[in-house]
């Protein structure tokens, strides 16, 4: 069973609405945890995976979209050793990112080595193996957070990788993307609290 965590604040109702009926029309063995209004995604993301009894954890958002067979790419990279980075479209189609932050299209094959994964998903073995060492950066940060758990999982050996049909749509949306601040100054701060975390392990 996956584990899927989705962190959600009030005022994107419509946003988790689509969220969640997309990947109920999408996943077959599942179950959804939806942690709603706390300060930081990754606060969310760290209570979500305390709760979840699956044998995979999803790391997800309100404002994303599973494709068909998302859930089959990814376990397929998980079997190989990985960890699956995802490609991600803008809500009008166009790529917004492939394995990274830019938008370019990274080749194939599963398991194609990327920067980092920007929807983090694992093996409840793969996440026990980092766990310790991430919790602490993600409990105060909203960005950098798959950044985080990317970085920790090639600290232990495992590595991410691309898997084109490990896909998404990513609406964007507005509403709390500064985490109670600007988007540029939370964004400043996390790429702060990342880089001490990284000098630190």
């Amino acid at each position: 069973m996956i584990s899927v965590i989705v962190p959600t604040i009030d005022g994107r109702e419509s946003y988790l609405q689509e969220c969640l009926a997309s990947y109920a029309a999408h996943t077959d063995d599942y179950e959804v945890i939806v942690v709603p209004n706390k300060p930081s995604c990754g606060l969310a993301w760290t209570e979500g995976a305390g709760l979840a009894v699956g044998s995979h954890i999803h790391f997800s958002a309100d404002d994303l979209q599973p494709h068909a067979g998302w859930a089959v790419a990814a376990l397929d990279v998980v079997e190989r050793g990985f960890i699956p980075a995802p490609r991600i479209l803008n809500t009008d189609g166009s790529l917004q990112s492939c394995g990274g932050d830019e938008a370019w299209e990274r080749e194939q094959p599963t398991g194609s080595k990327a920067g980092f994964s920007r929807i983090p998903f694992l093996s409840r073995e793969q996440w026990e193996r980092i766990q310790v060492s991430v919790q602490g950066f993600l409990v105060d940060a909203h960005y950098y957070t798959d950044n985080a758990i990317s970085f920790a999982a090639r600290r232990a050996g495992i590595e991410v990788g691309v898997h084109r049909e490990f896909l998404f749509t990513h609406h964007l949306a507005s509403v709390g993307r500064g985490a109670g601040t600007s988007w540029t100054q939370r964004m400043q701060e996390d790429h702060y609290r990342y880089s001490k975390w990284v000098r630190g392990l």
